[in-house]
């Protein structure tokens, strides 16, 4: 029987063949000759798609033509290192040439007594410059000091052509002890300021650069925006290098300081800029160790003020910059100091509704908040969310001590908590042995040793016990969403309760298949400013507390009705 084909089977068919064909070829070319071809591909590769003329992100105008006109490097192509072309090999190769090819540096040390006792380094290089020539003053990265070798390489282009520098050691680095219980951070300027105005002090006449790298560059960039009038009168010219752009800037709150009934206190900051004074008002938990200006805080304080809603942050006792002034700190299964902030945000706001959101531990607090005080929070909370909350804590903790990346992650948070009862002696108070708190390596231990015996419980599953949320949801009577990632390190897929929420009136779980925990980036460059978990946060309490239709009002209204029916039926 005949078979007919078209020239479409035909090409088809060859296509195959003639790939196989190609494979074996190259196989069986002598090994120099597939050599050649590995270079000649490669020396493609790099003239074609390596090397290219940096991009000039600057506005048509006076600065752009002396750019041009005076650095002439803008208009040249950068030619990377021929074997050294990827981004980490760069990074890593970077720091070992430069250590082999730069010698270390004599320069003259200062030692800059800061107004809170603080203590930072200036070291000079002048050698070869006249007295009276210009300055930079250079910032290093998040670790640097001023024989890193990046330093060293701007310090010698600079001294090459007769500009003295003056590099800033941040507190603790560069072999400077630490004076105060305070680092440094890339939001605020303060060391930065006085370093500058002392620098311009010694130098009056002296046109003054400054140039900042990586954490440095953040440093120095915040500072020419939030001290834009200090930084023009001091400062002639600026220049950052490799900074990490996209991070959420520092937010100036209005901080309100709580005394609790214990006499404990904690930080309330409030965001109410650009909002009506009689603008519905969201309470925000952040994490563990976490506080206003954590980045996933932010995000979620930025959505809501781009909506019109205000927003007030609760800084645990102990965190946000607040001391301790009880030998007490807060647990997930303690609502009390929780209970006193509602009722205070509520005094100060009657007629507003409120919302109400909780981040990992943040969200069980809230989560047993809404279950354990149903009536109270009923009366104050108008609706509420949880976010990358650990459901079933003892399959949370299980999971963040698995190795490796889960045990890295949760080691580095019982880390963070040792330091922070480790700079109070209020806790040697016999209830404690703060020897065995401080050597706690997991959030177990610490637990264990720390927070179960503060606050009363047997153990520390009697304390996960109490603290756990999945077998609560039956209890809340406020209308709750819940936003959980089904791969989030610190609470397994079945440990998530859907079959639970697919029976509660008032609870809904959204989980979705990827997400991490507190993640949820999305695209191909996530934004600072339009995030998976900032949208869903916004839109869901835009329509809640607005509620221009009064369809959320006569939702929730509908939803108690059904509870009614069930307990009566019950």
């Amino acid at each position: 029987m005949g078979c007919n084909r078209t020239s479409e089977d035909i090409l088809a068919l060859r296509i195959p063949r003639m790939i196989y064909d190609l494979f074996v070829y190259f196989i069986d070319l002598p090994r120099w000759h597939f050599f050649a071809f590995s270079v000649v591909g490669y020396v493609c590769y790099y003239f074609w798609e390596v090397v290219k003329r940096p991009i000039l992100a600057v506005s048509e105008g006076p600065f752009k033509q002396f750019l041009l006109k005076n650095v002439p490097t803008l208009e040249m192509k950068f030619w990377p290192t021929f074997w050294c072309v990827e981004s980490r090999a760069q990074t890593v190769f970077a720091s070992i040439l430069r250590s082999q090819i730069l010698p270390r540096i004599n320069y003259r040390r200062e030692v800059l007594t800061l107004k809170d006792g603080g203590e930072v380094a200036l070291d000079w290089l002048e050698d070869g410059c006249e007295p009276d020539a210009p300055l930079i003053l250079i910032l290093p990265g998040l670790t640097g000091e001023s024989q890193a070798e990046y330093i060293k390489c701007l310090v010698t282009a600079a001294n090459l052509t007769g500009i003295r520098t003056v590099v800033f050691n941040n507190r603790g680095l560069g072999g400077i002890m630490l004076k105060t219980p305070r680092l440094y951070c890339a939001a605020n300027c303060e060391d930065l300021s006085e370093v500058v105005q002392h620098v311009r002090q010694l130098n009056p006449m002296v046109k003054l650069g400054a140039t900042g790298i990586s954490m440095g560059g953040l440093i120095l960039g915040n500072y020419l925006a939030e001290h834009s009038d200090e930084a023009r009168r001091s400062i002639t010219a600026a220049k950052i290098i490799s900074v990490p752009w996209d991070i959420l800037p520092r937010i100036n709150y209005r901080r309100e300081v709580l005394t609790l009934k214990d006499g404990g206190e904690v930080a309330l900051d409030w965001l109410e800029d650009g909002c009506e004074p009689d603008a519905p008002l969201i309470l925000i938990l952040p994490g563990l160790t976490g506080e206003s200006q954590a980045e996933y805080i932010k995000c979620l304080v930025t959505a809501a003020n781009l909506t019109g809603i205000r927003t007030v942050v609760f800084n645990n006792r102990g965190l946000g910059g607040i001391m301790l002034k009880t030998p007490r700190l807060y647990c997930a299964a303690n609502c009390e100091d929780l209970s006193e902030v509602v009722q205070h945000v509520r005094q100060l706001n009657p007629m507003v509704k409120l919302g109400a959101t909780g981040i990992s531990m943040g969200g069980l607090i809230l989560g047993n908040y809404l279950a354990e005080h149903s009536d109270e929070a009923r009366r104050s909370i108008t609706a509420a969310k949880i976010i990358s909350v650990p459901w079933d804590v003892k399959k949370g903790t299980a999971s963040i001590e698995k190795p490796y990346l889960n045990s890295m992650l949760g080691r580095h948070l019982a880390g963070s908590l040792c330091a922070t009862v480790s700079k109070y002696d209020i806790f040697q108070d016999g209830k404690v042995d703060m020897t065995k708190v401080l050597q706690s390596k997991t959030i177990k231990e610490f637990d264990a040793n720390f927070t179960s015996k503060q606050f009363g419980f047997k153990d520390v599953d009697s304390y996960y016990e109490a603290a756990t949320l999945h077998n609560k949801l039956h209890k809340i009577k406020v209308p709750l969403l819940c936003l959980s990632a089904a791969d989030d390190p610190f609470q397994p897929l079945d440990g998530i309760p859907i079959k639970a929420a697919e029976k509660s009136s008032h609870v809904a779980i959204v989980v979705t298949a990827r997400g991490g925990h507190i993640g949820f980036l999305e695209g191909w460059w996530p934004s600072s400013k339009d995030q998976y978990m900032g949208r869903l946060f916004s839109q869901f309490f835009s329509a809640a507390l607005f509620d221009t239709t009064k369809d959320f009002e006569r939702t929730s209204q509908n939803m108690m009705i059904g509870v009614e029916c069930t307990s009566r039926s019950d």
